[in-house]
């Protein structure tokens, strides 16, 4: 019975361990975006402006945009790894069918993975 409970003390253990490094690795980010023009996150319309967007960094999920406190959209995203941290904050915006824009992709100073928007 006592090597029993040793082997369920030593997986609970490494679950443990194993949850801990996936937290490690995956870390809440805060940035913040100047929309130059009203353009469409997560088909949201947003007026140009300032906003936050907070996301996950090291993992695919959704991301909140946030203006004056407030989460104004959600939008899901997928991550693209690029060569090396990104130089400067990027957002890139595609024209729709209806003349407006959407932005697609984000790129932030100093993260090495690309925010591709869904």
């Amino acid at each position: 019975m006592t090597r029993n409970r040793l082997t369920s003390v030593i997986i609970a253990l490494v679950v443990v361990i194993g949850s801990a490094a996936a937290l490690v690795n995956a870390q809440n980010i805060s940035r913040t975006i100047t929309l130059n023009r009203d353009a469409k996150i997560g088909g949201q319309i947003l007026p140009k402006g300032e906003y936050s967007i907070k996301f996950v960094d090291g993992k695919e999920g959704q991301l909140s945009v946030v203006r004056n406190g407030r989460e104004v959209a959600k939008a899901n995203y997928r991550l693209n790894k690029m060569d090396r941290p990104a130089s400067d904050t990027v957002l890139i915006l595609n024209a729709a069918a209806d003349g407006s824009f959407q932005v697609s992709k984000m790129e932030f100073k100093g993260l090495i993975n690309t925010l591709i928007i869904e």
